[in-house]
């Protein structure tokens, strides 16, 4: 009710964060709009931003330096924004989830689900405490997974990569006469690390193996005339690799195997003008093994597989 003077009180304010700014408005104050999403002429300042605001996994990055938008590649994305470019997240034509939003506000994340709504979800992978945040604001958090795992991460500046004696190791190109033992290998560590069942990792093994012969993105390791580890790279940007798909049959484990891969890997990487690797460990064995090459812890990951994808309501 007005006073006698005329004077009215002012109208409840409410504070909100967008774009990294404190902003002040009344309970009328409208929705924050959806995220908005990135055309292919975004691109390059897209990646640019990326290369300010990211943290963990650089899978959107590469996927998007590499593999682009609206492609056929399973690692195509469709990609959204901020309105201020420093919060992304994409959806690979194979539904995985990749958000880089570390430096996003409260009501970027309140347009997320609007952004993502009609979209299915099979899985996701990215900095853990972005994993959290993003499966609350879709209201995913119960959803039913076959995998559900955090995991360490490392970085290494590769001047400082320490060589494990190797005598008697090579690390060779991977040939069509290696499939047979990629496949076997790549099937158990679906089923170890991954959570697949037997049947379906097996699918999956082939179809990656074709593609890491077509890239030459592996390695394997070999000593006395048979190959003793596998090390791979998953990801990659400009001076920066991220090693992934290290394996090594359990039958072998405890000898050093996988260190002498990876280490070997990043040295040819070295030499060709790579700078600074990363990666993820999926065991403290591994970890121990990465640590003892020169990486350096640099936060957690988290990976989520769906047993069903989902569709992300409005």
């Amino acid at each position: 009710m007005a006073a006698a003077n005329g004077w009215k009180p002012k109208p409840a304010m409410k504070r909100h964060w967008r774009g990294g700014d404190l902003l002040l408005c009344s309970n009328t104050c409208p929705p924050q709009p959806p995220m908005i999403p990135v055309a292919w002429t975004d691109r390059q300042r897209a990646l640019a931003m990326l290369d300010i605001h990211a943290e963990g996994p650089i899978f959107l990055q590469s996927n998007l330096r590499h593999h682009g938008l609206a492609g056929k590649d399973p690692r195509s994305l469709r990609m959204w924004r901020t309105e201020d470019w420093r919060g992304f997240v994409g959806l690979t034509n194979n539904h995985v989830l990749l958000p880089q939003m570390r430096d996003a506000g409260d009501a970027d994340w309140a347009g997320l689900k609007a952004a993502l709504a009609g979209h299915r979800v099979a899985g996701m992978n990215g900095a853990s405490a972005q994993i959290a945040r993003i499966r609350e604001a879709l209201h995913i958090s119960d959803t039913a997974t076959i995998l559900d795992r955090e995991e360490p991460c490392f970085r290494l500046e590769l001047v400082d990569l320490v060589l494990p004696e190797s005598a008697g190791f090579t690390l060779r190109r991977l040939t069509p006469n290696d499939r047979r033992v990629l496949c076997e290998w790549r099937a158990a560590y679906r089923v170890e690390i991954l959570g697949d069942r037997p049947e379906m990792a097996a699918e999956g093994a082939a179809g990656e193996v074709d593609e890491w012969l077509r890239t030459d993105s592996h390695r394997l390791l070999w000593q006395g005339g048979h190959p003793v580890s596998l090390a791979g790279i998953n990801a990659s940007l400009p001076g920066l690799v991220q090693v992934g798909g290290v394996y090594t049959p359990p039958r072998l484990r405890g000898r050093g195997l996988a260190r002498r891969a990876v280490a070997k890997l990043l040295a040819d990487h070295r030499d060709r003008g790579i700078t600074r690797a990363m990666l993820f460990a999926a065991s403290n064995d591994a970890a121990r093994a990465y640590r003892a090459i020169g990486f350096l812890p640099a936060g957690r990951m988290r990976i989520v597989i769906h047993e069903n994808p989902v569709e992300i309501g409005t």
